[in-house]
């Protein structure tokens, strides 16, 4: 359990003023194109994500009429279709559209380890 921090009011606005760079949003705005259908998602530090909605599990098959209603949530850390009853975590959403992780490699990248590992290693017993 967190222990309890008293703060002035001074101190709390201080804190919001300058905020450390976890408690930053993570999104300052986001757009929607209908002509391109794509989500313009404007991130901390000034990059613009451009994502074509369909690439969007959670937005995919939804008519576009509905993306009018998309709006930021959560300080930016959230996108929030309050119509569909969608939220999607901003950071997550991140995480899966650059891939961190093995998901991100090609599988022929995930398969060359492989088939090293099974020609390194002990030789197999000769027979006789």
């Amino acid at each position: 359990m967190r222990e309890r921090v008293d703060m002035t009011t001074a101190e709390m606005d201080d804190r919001l003023a300058n905020p450390t760079p976890h408690e930053r949003p993570w999104a300052t705005f986001v757009r929607y194109d209908a002509s391109r259908d794509e989500l313009q998602l404007g991130l901390d530090g000034g990059t613009v994500l451009s994502v074509p909605r369909d690439t969007i599990e959670e937005l995919r098959g939804l008519p576009k009429s509905h993306m009018r209603d998309l709006r930021l949530m959560a300080d930016g850390h959230a996108l929030s279709l309050r119509r569909d009853d969608i939220d999607i975590s901003i950071p997550g959403l991140v995480r899966d559209l650059v891939g961190f992780g093995r998901r991100a490699l090609h599988p022929n990248q995930l398969a060359s380890p492989r088939a090293r590992s099974r020609r390194s290693g002990r030789p197999p017993k000769k027979r006789s």
